[in-house]
């Protein structure tokens, strides 16, 4: 079995079509993350070359020296007078004074542009704590009063429910490193790699079985001492694997690109702490995240794979393979996307795409009732499809073309 894996996996890597196909979208995944033609911009050198040692040195300082220092920044540096400290959502608006100079000397970093950035830097970290607070506070607050309304009408769901959610969103969040918005802008939100991902995997597992029907191979394998049998099984493990290592190597690629560009400041903060995963209930930092992402796009790959595995051992030719399965991710993208402002669990439960978007599962808690039980919807979705991915193969071999061998 072992050798007809790697036969299988060799016989898809000498294709160079497959083999420029990945290439090239390497290539341009590499480019559009890294984007050589903007080069760093005077806010990118700042923040890495001097301003990240003074927000390490500003986040020891408790709240009252921090405040302190943003107003002594905002003193010494610029005019501010349409900006009302007192009013928290009133962000401030502020003007250079008269004949400015940008590279003069600062007080906490080498110039007063340096000292500016920081000070906005520092402004709007601590916005983003001091909400991110808040707003999990009022969800705490409200299961509360759920609840007590649920024990007054027994409802045992709902009891379970709300006190699962006040125990999640009670958790501290340390002020300390906390993260630039790069991770938020250049990262989470950079999806193109997943789309490329959906592409390289349907393009090579599509044919994988068509391509045999196609040259009369299936009747050579038929008559051989493992038959077909063992050459289906060969070909979904084949696929995963290659699957697996092909979203892996995607994933990581805008890892690197990103922590290039971009640095690593931030990575210990608490994934709560980017704005898109505000009302987050994992209490993990930003790294552990970003790993659980990776893991859910090489499952996502994986399970992908055996689909158009299927496909292309039912339809037993390319073109119907490949027409098959482009309908089948139209078919998915576009429910993705009309049914993403207010998914339900059934729409989210068949559709393979929502592997490559993990804040999807986990941006908020989400739970389904099973026999008056909180269950996380991610959990289900986990089950459901691990349990999709045998039965295919299952069928598959069942429905496997038998060809007794001839008497020699």
């Amino acid at each position: 079995m072992i050798k007809l894996i790697y036969y299988e996996m060799t016989k898809v890597l000498s294709n160079k079509f497959y083999i420029g196909l990945i290439v090239a979208l390497l290539l341009i995944t590499a480019v559009d993350v890294v984007r050589p033609w903007e080069g760093l911009t005077i806010r990118d050198q700042i923040q890495r070359n001097e301003i990240v040692d003074a927000l390490y040195r500003a986040n020891t300082l408790d709240d009252d020296d921090l405040n302190n220092l943003i107003y002594e920044l905002k003193t010494l540096h610029w005019h501010h007078p349409q900006y009302d400290p007192t009013a928290p959502n009133d962000l401030p608006v502020l003007e250079p004074p008269p004949q400015y100079d940008y590279n003069a000397p600062g007080i906490f970093s080498k110039t007063i542009m340096g000292d500016s950035f920081l000070m906005y830097k520092l402004d709007s970290l601590i916005r983003q704590h001091n909400e991110t607070l808040e707003v999990r506070a009022n969800i705490v607050n409200t299961a509360k009063r759920f609840g007590a309304l649920a024990v007054q009408n027994n409802d045992n769901f709902n009891i379970r429910m709300n006190a699962t959610i006040i125990q999640l969103y009670s958790n501290n969040i340390d002020r300390n490193l906390l993260p630039t918005e790069n991770f938020d802008t250049h990262y989470f939100s950079y999806q193109t790699h997943s789309v490329f991902i959906v592409i390289v995997v349907s393009v090579l597992f599509s044919t994988i079985f068509s391509n045999e029907y196609a040259i009369k191979l299936v009747t050579i394998q038929n008559t051989t001492k493992r038959g077909f049998n063992h050459t289906v099984l060969a070909k979904f493990i084949a696929g995963a694997l290659m699957a697996f290592f092909i979203a892996l190597l995607f994933s990581l690629l805008v890892l690197f690109a990103v922590t290039a560009r971009y640095g690593l400041w931030g990575w210990l903060a608490n994934v709560s702490l980017i704005k898109s995963m505000m009302i987050s209930h994992l209490d993990i930092n930003i790294l552990s995240y970003m790993i659980l992402d990776i893991i859910f796009k090489t499952l996502g790959a994986v399970f992908l794979a055996i689909i158009c595995v299927t496909i292309s051992f039912f339809t037993k030719n390319n073109l119907r393979s490949y027409a098959l399965s482009t309908l089948i991710l139209l078919i998915f993208y576009a429910s993705s996307i009309f049914l993403n402002t207010n998914p339900t669990l059934l729409s989210s439960l068949f559709n393979v795409i929502y592997w490559f978007d993990s804040q999807f599962w986990f941006y908020r808690y989400q739970a389904v009732n099973i026999l008056s039980f909180p269950v996380e919807w991610v959990a289900v979705y986990i089950t459901f499809w691990i349990l999709v991915s045998f039965i295919l193969v299952a069928i598959c071999v069942y429905f496997k073309e038998r060809v007794k061998p001839k008497a020699m």
